[in-house]
C-alpha cells in the first residue's frame, strides 16, 4: 500500500483485526500441539525453551526494528516483518511429527458444544478454574495500570521517553533469565509453590511502581526493578502454570481447554483499560496507579487457596482426576 501511495488508517485497523485473529488461532494450537511433540515430562522445559526464543525477540526485535525504519523507512520495516512470518511458516511446515486424532462418533459436533465442553474442564476442576482466576486478575489490573501507564511515567514522573523505553527494556532480561530459571525453581520448589511465589513476587514488583513517585531520583532505579521482577516473575508463572495445564488435560481437549482458558483470562483486558482509564480521569494517575498494584498484589490468593498449593511435582494425566484435585 505504501508503494501504491495507498495508506490509510483503517487498512491498519483491517491488518491489526486479520493479524490479532490468526494470533489467536496460533496460540491455541501451539500449546495444544506441544504435549503431541515432547513428553509430559519435559513440558516445562519445552515451554522455557518457547519462552526463551519470545524473550530474545523481545529483546533484540524493538532495537533492530528502529535501525530498520531509520535506514530503510517503516514501510520496508514492515515488509521484512512480513517475510519473517513467513519464514516461521516454512519451519513449521517442517515438523512432522503427528498428533493423536480423536474419533467422534458424530458427524458434526455443533461449535457451542465444544465451547461447553472447553468451560466445563476449566470451570468443574479447582485447579484451572484457580488459575485462570489468578491470570484473570492479574489481567485485569495490569490492563488497568498500561491503559495510564505512558502518562503516569511522562506526566507524573517527568521521565523521557528514550529513558523509559531502556526501562522496559530491562523487563525484557527479566523475562530472558526467568525462561531459564522456570524449571529450575518448579524442580527446586515444586509446581505448586512455583506458581503460588511466582505471581506473589509478580505482585511485589508491581508495588514498587507507585513508589516511583516518591522523587524523580528514584524514579527510574525503581521503574527499572520493577518491571524487571515483573518479567521475571511472569514467565516462570505462564510457564509452570502452563505445563502443568498441559499435563492434566488429555490431548483431545488440549485445543478447547487453551480456547477457553484464553478467553476466561483475556476478557478481562478490554474491562481493565476501561476501568484504568476512567479511574485515572476521575480520581488521577498516581492513585489508579495505587489501586491496580494493589490489585495485581491480591491475585495470588486465587492459587494461594486453592489444591495448587498441595503440587510438588507435576502430575500424570491419571492423579488429575483423583477427587482430590479435579
Amino acid at each position: 500500500m505504501a508503494f501504491l501511495h495507498l495508506l490509510h488508517l483503517e487498512y491498519l485497523y483491517g491488518i491489526a483485526l486479520f493479524s490479532g485473529c490468526l494470533t489467536v488461532f496460533f496460540e491455541i494450537a501451539y500449546q495444544a500441539y506441544l504435549p503431541s511433540l515432547v513428553e509430559r515430562e519435559y513440558l516445562i522445559e519445552g515451554n522455557g525453551k518457547l519462552e526463551t526464543s519470545h524473550a530474545c525477540a523481545q529483546i533484540s526485535g524493538p532495537g533492530l526494528a528502529g535501525l530498520i525504519v531509520q535506514w530503510l523507512t517503516a514501510p520496508f520495516a514492515m515488509l521484512i516483518d512480513a517475510g519473517s512470518f513467513l519464514i516461521a511458516a516454512l519451519f513449521l511446515c517442517w515438523m512432522r511429527k503427528p498428533e493423536p486424532r480423536t474419533e467422534h462418533h458424530e458427524t458434526e459436533r455443533a461449535i457451542f458444544k465444544e465451547i461447553g465442553e472447553g468451560l466445563k474442564t476449566v470451570l468443574h476442576h479447582r485447579v484451572l478454574w484457580s488459575i485462570a482466576a489468578c491470570n484473570g486478575t492479574i489481567n485485569l489490573f495490569n490492563s488497568a495500570f498500561m491503559s495510564v501507564a505512558v502518562l503516569y511515567v511522562v506526566r507524573d514522573l517527568k521521565i523521557a521517553p528514550v529513558l523509559y523505553g531502556f526501562a522496559l527494556s530491562m523487563g525484557s532480561v527479566g523475562a530472558l533469565l526467568g525462561s531459564f530459571l522456570a524449571k529450575r525453581i518448579a524442580d527446586r520448589f515444586g509446581v505448586g509453590p512455583a506458581i503460588i511465589g511466582s505471581a506473589f513476587f509478580y505482585g511485589i514488583g508491581g508495588l514498587l511502581l507507585p513508589l516511583a513517585s516518591v522523587s524523580t531520583m528514584v524514579a527510574i532505579p525503581f521503574l527499572i526493578l520493577s518491571w524487571f521482577v515483573q518479567s521475571l516473575m511472569l514467565i516462570v508463572f505462564n510457564i509452570t502454570q502452563v505445563s502443568l495445564r498441559q499435563r492434566l488435560v488429555p490431548g483431545s481437549l488440549q485445543g478447547r481447554l487453551n480456547a477457553s482458558m484464553r478467553f476466561l483470562i483475556c476478557s478481562a483486558l478490554p474491562i481493565g483499560s476501561l476501568l484504568g482509564g476512567a479511574s485515572g480521569e476521575v480520581i488521577g494517575l498516581l492513585p489508579t496507579v495505587t489501586l491496580s498494584t494493589v490489585g495485581m498484589f491480591f491475585a495470588f490468593l486465587w492459587v494461594f487457596f486453592s489444591p495448587v498449593s498441595s503440587l510438588r511435582e507435576q502430575p500424570t494425566l491419571k492423579s488429575s482426576e483423583e477427587p482430590g484435585i479435579s
